[in-house]
């Protein structure tokens, strides 16, 4: 281990012991002073956004908001009245359930979409939690993390706060508390690790009852610039086989329309994926919509088992699946592994059922958040949430303290009797709602009846007549 490196532990893990970061209001003026910084420079922030990620001004001034808004949120979650009273309520004889502590030294590896984002927000949350905090840097963001490094570095303490610019080895990890490892590329180490599940897919489902026009949109703008990385970009879009040419139709009309992005940057990835997409044209699985003026390229997959539909997908494409039905839908989905993120584009009652059946980390009913689209994906270990993506609570431990006497099991000579005592179950009414598959049942028989019922009353009447006049003739 390297000499510096080992002295930076040192340093942060004596602090971690003293607990130099817990004071409630410490932690209220280091958020305060991180936020300060980052106002003070955000042309310089927004500048290097936009030259690193070839985004525009307003998307760079976007991702600065939602950082500074994460700050922001996150300080406001620290009350330091409650937390004085909090601290000392046991000594006035009462219980303390709801206390947190912080889990010591946090390593953070962040990831490189959306730079910016992806380093002050769990940043702030594991400070406003009371740990120490070491930042890993690698360099893969030359202009943003000269930027960032140099203005943590001057606003936060160095006994709490350090930043290294190579690859952290196992033995420094070892280490940690806590690894933050947005890259998913962590050993395995003893640590906590709050870590995405990267390499899960990302999946939109577009019903006959959707908006198509909504759907195409949406969709279009989260494999753009500089949306095309996120970890919750759309990997596949299974539509409505009925919908398949509107909706290819609708999405080119929306390219056309669209101003025409900086020059796309051909990585390994994306070449690797350039020649499988090649591949299985040929072997005619895919059907690839090409047009040298549009930014996006749409795939058509014409065979379910084409590894086009079945990976994560880099860079500006927009992959369809043609669907015969929901159920065809529901049946594609539940054999993948748990997908990361689900946007279902139906009316209501069809995104209830499909939201139940199709396993997902969160589901988004006709929208996708541009907030959604910033920043890391959320922690498997925690439950979702859309922004702050890091909460304070996932870098902290609960601590309760409990002073007021349990006295829960009764008297011994009635424990066998209590024992014995019946649940107070409610027992099932009976159903009259119709579910959503009798709804469509009644529907189609309905239907049916619209054109069976005319048809047979006219049968029996033509019948009928026929039969009198016959009656008649024989009378005569």
């Amino acid at each position: 281990m390297d000499r510096q490196i080992q002295s930076t532990l040192e340093t942060l893990r004596s602090s971690v012991i003293e607990g130099r970061a817990e004071n409630v209001r410490f932690r209220l003026d280091q958020l305060n002073l991180l936020h300060t910084s980052l106002l003070s420079h955000v042309d310089e922030i927004c500048k290097s956004l936009s030259i690193e990620s070839s985004s525009s001004q307003i998307q760079a001034e976007t991702e600065f908001f939602l950082a500074t808004d994460a700050v922001k949120r996150i300080h406001e979650t620290l009350d330091f009245d409650q937390s004085l009273k909090d601290e000392y309520q046991v000594t006035t004889g009462k219980d303390n359930a709801e206390r947190r502590a912080a889990i010591g030294l946090v390593v953070i590896r962040p990831s490189e979409h959306s730079r910016l984002y992806s380093i002050i927000n769990p940043v702030a949350a594991a400070l406003a939690s009371g740990n120490c905090i070491l930042l890993e840097l690698d360099g893969a963001s030359s202009y943003v993390d000269k930027i960032l490094s140099r203005i943590l570095s001057q606003t936060l303490p160095s006994d709490v706060f350090a930043v290294s610019f190579s690859k952290l080895s196992e033995d420094v990890l070892s280490w940690a508390d806590v690894l933050v490892d947005q890259l998913e590329c962590h050993p395995q180490t003893s640590s906590l690790t709050l870590s995405p599940p990267k390499q899960n897919l990302v999946v939109a489902i577009v019903d006959r009852t959707g908006d198509l026009k909504l759907a195409a949109k949406l969709l279009l703008q989260a494999r753009s610039q500089p949306h095309q990385f996120s970890s919750y970009s759309p990997d596949l879009v299974i539509v409505n086989e009925y919908l398949c040419t509107d909706f290819v139709d609708t999405c080119r009309k929306y390219m056309s329309l669209q101003a025409s992005s900086k020059p796309q940057v051909f990585t390994t990835e994306r070449q690797a994926f350039e020649e499988l997409l090649s591949r299985e044209e040929k072997g005619g699985k895919v059907k690839v919509h090409r047009s040298g003026s549009e930014d996006i390229t749409i795939i058509e997959v014409l065979d379910k088992s084409s590894a086009v539909a079945q990976q994560k997908i880099d860079g500006s494409y927009l992959v369809l699946l043609p669907s015969t039905g929901m159920v065809d839908s529901v049946t594609a989905l539940r054999s993948l592994t748990p997908l990361l993120a689900t946007y279902l584009f139906a009316d209501p009652s069809v995104c209830k059922f499909l939201a139940e059946q199709v396993p997902s980390q969160t589901t988004y009913i006709n929208q996708i958040p541009t907030e959604l689209l910033v920043g890391p994906s959320s922690p498997v270990s925690h439950p979702h949430s859309l922004h702050p993506r890091y909460l304070p609570s996932m870098f902290s431990n609960p601590r309760p303290q409990y002073i007021i006497p349990v006295t829960y099991l009764p008297d011994t000579s009635k424990l066998r009797a209590m024992a014995l005592t019946k649940l107070n179950h409610v027992a099932q009414r009976p159903g009259k709602a119709l579910g959503f598959f009798e709804q469509g049942i009644l529907l189609g028989l309905g239907s049916a009846a619209l054109l069976v019922v005319p048809l047979v009353s006219w049968g029996l009447f033509t019948s009928g007549k026929a039969l009198w006049r016959l009656v008649q003739a024989r009378l005569i």
